[in-house]
């Protein structure tokens, strides 16, 4: 019982001879289709899937398919909210941070303006870690002193800003710390 049909197509009708070129033939063999092989060997798809409807039955092979379009479908939506996950966590951080202003009162920072202008976490990050209260765990475990974040980053980065003549945020005390 022959389950595949074969054509075989000879080496001289798929390249020009002449010309010595690796460009395909015009020449269309019968039976040729577009399922041909680079080695010249035609399978005809359909006869594949006779064989299995013939040998399991079609609703064997007909459930087999649609499981295996139901895991292609899953596995996009796992793909799809994978990336929706991974996306959606880089925008966890909140727009405004009130940080601890010690005697002056509390800073209202506006951490997604920085990040949006900077556009690098490690010029601020890199005195104190990517986390609540950072800045305060840092100063109690001795890494940090008082007021060393305002005065080395911020009240300087806007110095350096207004001196180049871009617009920058406050660089006096009271203009940030608020006493309510």
């Amino acid at each position: 019982m022959k389950f595949f049909q074969m054509n075989l197509i000879k080496p001289e009708n798929v390249f020009h001879a002449a010309s010595k070129s690796i460009s395909p033939s015009v020449k269309w063999m019968p039976g040729h289709n577009d399922s041909t092989i680079n080695h010249g060997i035609q399978l005809r798809p359909i006869y594949i899937l006779g064989f299995f409807v013939r040998r399991y039955g079609y609703e064997a092979v007909r459930r087999k398919m649609e499981m295996r379009l139901i895991k292609k479908l899953g596995a996009g939506f796992m793909i799809l909210f994978f990336c929706a996950a991974v996306f959606g966590a880089e925008e966890k951080n909140e727009a405004k941070i009130l940080l601890h202003g010690g005697n002056n009162g509390e800073v209202s920072f506006d951490h997604k303006l920085h990040q949006t202008i900077l556009k690098d976490c490690s010029l601020c990050h890199m005195l104190f870690p990517q986390e609540t209260g950072g800045i305060q765990k840092s100063v109690k475990e001795g890494k940090l002193k008082e007021k060393q974040v305002m005065n080395t980053l911020c009240i300087n980065c806007h110095k350096e800003k207004k001196k180049a003549g871009v617009k920058a945020g406050p660089v006096t005390c009271s203009r940030c710390h608020s006493k309510k």
